[in-house]
């Protein structure tokens, strides 16, 4: 069963214009829980905080208007006297992963058989070596793209596999305690998987018109997002009763010895192209086997948190803060099963890179 739970903090204010007497409460603070009563953890989960973080949305000022003053005592702008107005609201952060892609990413970054090196991977690449020194002949352009091409996916994997290749020992020690972890007790595994921010200046907006108090500010909104996931990995046949075979097991698995659809897939042309814009290599990382072991639901947090910033722009009384922030902090939680995910990103500078070095040698 659901269950909502709130708490609320807030005031009131007053404005006096002679005779003219009025309240203004505020609500300053909300904080919301939902969640499921049930056995057991990791159920679905949201929580919500909204704040002023400041006083900056109260005013303590006068101002004469014929034939009365105005007076204000800790009297809330209209646009702050609630926190839970929708204009406080996150911005849309892009590129932000779907529950299917985080938890596959989880699985195949804690996979006890992912490798570390894909030695057959490897390999096969090393008959490409000979190509690495090869004279290009053509243009400038036509030059410099095959240049970067190759050091993309020639030198550079093969530097990045040869550094892996010199610290092999250590890795296998590493897996050989995780593997001996994962026959004792089980691996608990926590791992942030994205972040991402978006920021946005609004035009000025009356945020008070009426009682004799007329105020404008101009706002400035950062809202930032982490995406993390939790999973548990657990044995389900037996392990080597040595060490020498656990530390041969461990082997394996950190130089990926053996042919598999993870070895197919690194082989296949363009797939890196696919896996830009898919997780189609982290899926089937997630659910390789060479370890006996299994893995819960994986659990998917996301955390968002703004920041809304209003600066005064004009006011025509005197006393009115400066400036004010209003927060807001949302958390969930859900579980998701991993899955196939396409998406459309933005690409990074080495990327385009490489993609223009293509168009130069390939297009007309």
């Amino acid at each position: 069963m659901s269950r909502t739970r709130t708490k609320d903090d807030g005031g009131s204010g007053t404005a006096q214009w002679g005779p003219i007497f009025q309240t203004r409460g505020y609500l300053d603070r909300r904080d919301t829980c939902v969640d499921e009563v049930a056995v057991g953890d990791g159920h679905p989960l949201s929580i919500t905080h909204s704040y002023n973080k400041d006083a900056g949305h109260l005013v303590y000022g006068s101002r004469y208007q014929y034939p009365h003053t105005w007076t204000y005592v800790g009297f809330p702008m209209l646009w702050f006297a609630s926190v839970v107005n929708g204009q406080f609201n996150h911005l849309g952060v892009a590129g932000e992963p779907s529950d299917a892609a985080v938890a596959t990413s989880i699985l195949s970054q804690t996979n006890p058989s992912r490798s570390y090196v894909d030695l057959p991977v490897f390999v096969a690449e090393l008959r490409e070596l000979p190509d690495l020194v090869r004279r290009f002949h053509g243009s400038v352009i036509r030059r410099a793209a095959d240049a970067n091409l190759r050091y993309q996916f020639g030198l550079r994997p093969l530097i990045g596999d040869v550094n892996k290749l010199l610290d092999f020992t250590g890795q296998v020690s590493q897996r050989v305690k995780e593997l001996e972890a994962l026959q004792k007790s089980g691996l608990r595994r926590t791992r942030v998987i994205w972040r991402g921010a978006a920021v946005e200046d609004a035009a000025p907006v009356q945020t008070n018109s009426d009682l004799g108090l007329k105020t404008w500010h101009r706002r400035h909104t950062t809202t930032r997002k982490t995406v993390w996931a939790h999973v548990k990995w657990f044995p389900t046949g037996s392990f080597p009763q040595t060490p020498p075979e656990m530390r041969a097991l461990a082997r394996r698995a950190v130089l990926g010895l053996t042919i598999d659809p993870v070895t197919a897939w690194e082989l296949i042309p363009f797939s890196w192209l696919a896996d830009w814009f898919g997780n189609v290599g982290d899926y089937l990382v997630a659910n390789r086997n060479l370890v006996p072991c299994s893995h819960s639901v994986p659990q998917i947090m996301r955390q968002t948190e703004t920041e809304h910033l209003f600066t005064l722009t004009s006011s025509n009384v005197i006393g009115v803060p400066t400036s004010h922030v209003v927060g807001k902090v949302t958390k969930s939680r859900t579980s998701s099963n991993a899955g196939l995910d396409v998406q459309l990103p933005f690409l990074s500078n080495r990327q385009m890179g490489i993609l223009a070095s293509l168009v130069a040698l390939r297009g007309r």
